[in-house]
């Protein structure tokens, strides 16, 4: 299975709005499989985007605790939609994959460069 960095912004957003501190919530994602969905928590606990707990021992099943600071960091960058599209565009112009470093960094950049303009 591909791991798609929309899948992967999808989740981070959805855990930050549907998952509070001590509460559980399976995450769904609307057009996608469970697993898929599973498949991209795994890699985002390993990344250590996101703290879970995987229930079944194969990694089919999971329990997504909490965003961790690099989660947040990330998703902060990631969170407009404009800037995502941007960064996308930018990647796909150049026929580059989208590894989460290279990602961030363009994320980072553009939101970076929105904010000198907006206060300039």
């Amino acid at each position: 299975m591909k791991r798609e960095m929309d899948l992967v912004r999808g989740i981070l957003l959805f855990v930050e709005e549907n998952i509070p501190h001590g509460r559980q919530v399976e995450v769904k994602i609307e057009g996608r499989s469970e697993a898929e969905i599973a498949y991209h928590i795994a890699l985002l606990h390993e990344a250590k985007f996101l703290e879970a707990i995987d229930t079944s021992g194969t990694g089919e099943d999971w329990i997504v605790l909490r965003l961790t600071w690099t989660g947040h960091e990330f998703l902060d960058a990631a969170r407009n939609s404009k800037v995502w599209e941007q960064a996308k565009s930018i990647f796909r112009e150049k026929g580059l994959g989208m590894p989460f470093e290279a990602v961030q960094a363009v994320l980072t950049k553009l939101t970076v460069q929105g904010v000198l303009a907006a206060i300039s």
